[in-house]
């Protein structure tokens, strides 16, 4: 049973149909097509990474980083939360090892600096919490974007990728969903 199959668990079938009817036919703002020069490629992908709460793993940050080498992987995409950002929520401050935007996307650039493929990623709810709970305005896609020069920002929740001619991939994150 699939993560889709979950979330329509308990649902009516006439919910059910209201929740595929919405799905039908939705466009995406942000498209980009992107060129990976030649027929074949291959890509990488990460997500929900939290870069900045006690969870994070550095030892399978450090094990994917020599697998995307290894495999000689061309482009790696992120659907979001690169960091943990800061929910307001009571006691989430003590989840965290590095506190606020400047420390979290700081860490963060430093091991996105570390992939040998150019990233082409999306800002998830967590990143977004710099931007709208905080009320800072702050973009975290942006700012990583300019401390790396391997990374593109595709924008906020989600963008369309055309990975080959009629080929879309979809980046998406939810707001407190998964990618």
């Amino acid at each position: 049973m699939s993560k889709f199959d979950d979330a329509l668990k308990g649902l009516s079938p006439q919910e059910k149909k209201a929740v595929l009817r919405g799905l039908q036919g939705q466009k995406t703002q942000q498209k980009f097509k992107h060129s990976f020069g030649s027929k074949h490629f291959k890509f990488g992908y990460f997500s929900d990474s939290h870069i900045g709460h006690k969870e994070f793993s550095l030892e399978l940050w450090d094990k994917m980083v020599k697998v995307f080498k290894r495999e000689k992987i061309d482009r790696v995409f992120c659907p979001g939360d690169i960091t943990e950002g800061m929910s307001g929520r009571d006691g989430h401050i003590y989840e965290l090892t590095h506190i606020g935007a400047s420390a979290q996307i700081e860490y963060a650039s430093e091991l996105i600096n570390q992939i040998q493929a150019e990233v082409l990623g999306i800002s998830g709810n967590h990143d977004n919490w710099f931007q709208i709970k905080g009320n800072m305005g702050l973009s975290v896609g942006e700012e990583i974007a300019q401390r790396c020069p391997n990374f593109t920002f595709l924008g906020d929740w989600e963008a369309d990728v055309e990975i080959a001619k009629g080929i879309w991939l979809k980046l998406y994150h939810g707001n407190d969903g998964s990618a």
